[in-house]
């Protein structure tokens, strides 16, 4: 069962179901000393900004020790070394996890486990389901409400396509971006989805050979939270009379910024304070042997040139 989990900040999109929530097991008599860590992957991007602000302002209210750690990059290896040394660290006292490879990660998360360490997942799900707890959207949901969107901009016609890193999470958003669209749409052309490494260099490489191809382009989905740095680039095609939209994912200060801009037609984004905020609150409720739900979804929010004004005003008090 799961527990959807509405975000009103600024957003009026809301979940499609309340299902009531039922109690993982959870381990008890553990001490409350220690830290909660954030590990992510690729922990440079800005993406993260607001979601380490709201695990430490959580960390400080239940009051525990917090730390944002993993690669700089997207370096699996290097993210699996870290969980390995959280695992056996005598201080660690939660482990909310943003996953790079599930396969690998299952073997610290039975570790964690067996030492009594919670684990709880954000952003895309183990299909293992031996975590704790999960927090975040549910892509399946986020890539439809994506295809609606862009069904929206484009009346239904012309010609559309996608990018993101070959990850599960931007898999499923892009798999029920095409399917809504298929089945809502259909005088619509489709462009394959294509993909790059994580570096702005290799996404504005990848989308000017995705138009260079297809010229005919009304709209391109950017399912990874990377699109955001795309703004100037996207003002520069606009510029030599490029038409298309870009229609990018979370909501960054880089890519508010290129809705304002007008560089994107919009952002559609989670509330990634909210999610971390609430991990360390999971982390903390599994320590104290209360029971937490299985999973959390987040609403995503929708940011145009009508609101995004609101956004940057939240962003800035979130990175004072």
């Amino acid at each position: 069962m799961v527990l959807f989990m509405a975000v009103f900040v600024l957003s009026a999109c809301q979940p499609l179901t309340t299902p009531t929530p039922v109690a993982t097991a959870v381990p008890s008599g553990r001490s409350l000393e220690g830290t909660y860590y954030f590990l992510a992957g690729n922990n440079a991007d800005p993406f993260y900004k607001p979601g380490v602000k709201g695990f430490k302002d959580a960390g400080d209210l239940v009051g525990m020790k917090t730390a944002f750690v993993g690669p700089m990059d997207l370096n699996v290896a290097e993210q699996m070394k870290t969980f390995e040394q959280l695992v056996n660290a005598p201080d660690t006292a939660g482990i909310f996890w943003y996953p790079m490879d599930f396969v690998q990660g299952e073997v610290y998360i039975k570790e964690a486990k067996e030492k009594g360490i919670p684990i709880v997942i954000g952003a895309a799900d183990s299909p293992n389901k031996t975590r704790d707890a999960f927090i975040g959207v549910n892509d399946q949901i986020f890539g439809t409400a994506a295809g609606a969107w862009a069904a929206e901009l484009t009346n239904c016609q012309g010609k559309v396509g996608a990018i993101a890193l070959v990850q599960a999470n931007t898999d499923a958003r892009i798999a029920a971006y095409y399917d809504y669209l298929k089945q809502m749409c259909p005088d619509m052309k489709f462009a394959d989805r294509i993909s790059h490494d994580g570096s702005p260099a290799s996404a504005t490489t990848a989308l000017d050979a995705y138009l260079a191809a297809n010229p005919d382009l009304s709209l391109i989905y950017f399912a990874d939270g990377s699109g955001g740095q795309q703004g100037q680039n996207w003002l520069d095609k606009q510029a030599q009379g490029v038409k298309t939209m870009l229609l990018v994912t979370d909501t960054t200060d880089l890519a508010l910024q290129g809705v304002k801009d007008g560089a994107f037609v919009g952002v559609l984004g989670q509330d990634t304070y909210t999610e971390e905020y609430w991990g360390v609150m999971l982390l903390d409720a599994i320590n104290k042997g209360v029971p937490v739900p299985d999973t959390l979804y987040l609403a995503a929010n929708r940011v145009d040139k009508g609101n995004v004004d609101a956004f940057i005003a939240r962003m800035a008090e979130l990175n004072k």
